[in-house]
């Protein structure tokens, strides 16, 4: 019974290391991401890179980890940028993650990361697009009508740009026991 214990307390300890060092990862991306030029001038677009260990997690079937690491990086936000920011990123995130674990489990199998993480970002623009219009009123229907679109394409440019990082990154973090299967979508 106690080894029984001491196995469980290992294995939940294991899981917070990890999610620890997903969630460190996720700011090195995001800071890193901050020095590259935006993917279009004049709107405050971010390429989504430090979404790649949400991404991870979903992967491997990790949902009440990855939604961890939403709620965290919403609380640096808060931290560091203030309420509505924090805001943006919370919904933004949830969205994605919702989609993308929703993805995973309907076609874990047929799916690819391009797919997978053009559908995360369009979806996190998305849940920012609803915070704003909720936040500034009706009037602003017809920007954000006009804006969707653009949105979608920069969502699948981020997209692309991030499944090809993932798809880089993938290899090493099997190989370093960073998730728990050796799962390839």
């Amino acid at each position: 019974m106690l080894q029984e214990e001491n196995l469980a307390n290992r294995k939940s300890l294991r899981q917070l290391s990890k999610t620890a060092i997903l969630f460190a990862l996720s700011l090195v991306l995001a800071y890193t991401e901050s020095f590259l030029p935006p993917l279009l001038p004049g709107l405050p677009l971010r390429y989504g890179f430090s979404n790649i260990p949400l991404m991870l997690l979903i992967l491997n079937s990790q949902s009440l980890a990855a939604f961890s690491l939403v709620l965290l990086k919403s609380l640096l936000v808060l931290m560091t940028r203030g309420g509505l920011a924090a805001l943006l990123s919370l919904c933004g995130g949830l969205l994605s993650l919702l989609s993308m674990s929703i993805m995973f489990w309907l076609c874990p199998k047929r799916m690819s990361l391009f797919a997978f993480s053009s559908l995360g970002a369009i979806m996190h623009n998305l849940g920012q697009l609803c915070v704003i219009k909720l936040t500034m009123g009706i009037s602003t229907s017809a920007l954000l009508k006009s804006l969707f679109p653009l949105l979608i394409l920069l969502g699948l440019a981020s997209g692309l740009l991030t499944a090809l990082l993932l798809n880089l990154l993938l290899p090493y973090f099997l190989t370093h026991s960073l998730t728990e299967s050796k799962s390839k979508a």
